[in-house]
């Protein structure tokens, strides 16, 4: 040996299930918007109603995960008046 000395490498910690979670539905969610980009290149409709369904569940589960609060059209207040 030349008498240099080893560096340790720092063990890094664990991926959070929250982050592989967040990561999980960014794929999701860029695959969902390629697929409709080429389906919408080859001159075919995709429905309006899936795009924002696909979105909306995507985005309660981030905003749920996150730990927000999500409102609803119709609030209590909205609801009795």
């Amino acid at each position: 040996m030349t008498g240099r000395k080893r560096r340790r490498r720092k063990k890094r910690a664990p991926i959070k299930k929250r982050t592989l979670f967040v990561l999980a539905a960014m794929v999701n969610l860029t695959w969902y918007t390629i697929a409709v980009l080429v389906i919408s290149w080859h001159d075919h409709i995709v429905p309006s109603e899936l795009t924002v369904a696909w979105f909306a569940a995507w985005t309660v589960e981030l905003a749920l995960l996150a730990g927000l609060k999500i409102k609803g059209k119709a609030s209590g207040d909205d609801a009795a008046g």
